[in-house]
């Protein structure tokens, strides 16, 4: 399977990567990563350094958060 973004090969843990819906991303780690930053208007997620800015494996681990509290939510509704 290929990136949706940029039509690179997916690795294993990408194929299966979706979101709080069951619905697959079909996107590499970079792509997504960005689409998220964009979505949460973060800038400067390359870097890792403790200057404000926010490294990918943070990107992910928010929206990795906010679909389990939205899911959360949304089932007790």
């Amino acid at each position: 399977m290929r990136c949706r973004a940029c039509d690179v090969l997916l690795d294993d843990l990408e194929v299966l990567k979706k979101d709080a819906n069951g619905v697959h991303y079909d996107m590499c780690t970079e792509c997504l990563t960005v689409s998220i930053a964009t979505h949460w208007e973060l800038e400067n997620t390359e870097s890792i350094n403790n200057d404000g800015s926010i490294s990918q494996d943070e990107v992910l681990t928010l929206q990795e958060n906010y679909d389990t509290i939205l899911h959360k939510i949304t089932k007790e509704f």
